[in-house]
């Protein structure tokens, strides 16, 4: 059964919020599962330790694919908190199968994101630990080497 406590700090509460907002943005209702595991979710993470979370979505999954649409959320999560991120994709029929031992992990000691933050909230937000549900800010458009060369 999935935990919907988060033995966490403020600061990596605050970022799994934004990160739970951008991933509904993202995939809409396509997202069907979103699970923090790992050490994070047992509660035994140290400073080094990684933020793993599992992402279920309906229909297919193509690792490639999912990994280029959340790699810009991992990327700003991960530079904000200063540790990796790491968003592991697995369809729906997959999770409920449930024939891998990550999935047996999971289901013992992980956290559902989805129950836990309803809805989005700024990276600002996860400094403070506020509980505000603001909405998620829109990632600024990288400038390319040509705009920057002129």
């Amino acid at each position: 059964m999935l935990k919907t406590t988060l033995p966490v700090s403020n600061e990596l509460r605050g970022t799994l919020r934004w990160a739970t907002g951008r991933l509904r943005e993202i995939y809409g209702p396509r997202l069907k599962r979103l699970i923090l595991f790992g050490s994070q979710a047992r509660g035994e993470a140290d400073p080094e330790s990684d933020v793993d979370v599992l992402v279920v979505l309906e229909g297919p999954t193509g690792a490639y694919e999912e990994a280029k649409r959340t790699s810009p959320v991992a990327t700003k999560a991960a530079a904000y908190r200063d540790a990796a991120f790491s968003f592991v994709h697995m369809s729906e029929e997959e999770f409920t199968e449930g024939r891998s031992p990550l999935v047996w992990s999971v289901r013992e000691d992980g956290i559902d994101l989805l129950r836990l933050f309803p809805e989005g909230a700024s990276l600002e937000d996860a400094s403070s630990g506020s509980t505000a549900t603001e909405s998620v800010p829109k990632p600024e458009p990288e400038p390319t080497s040509d705009s920057t060369n002129r």
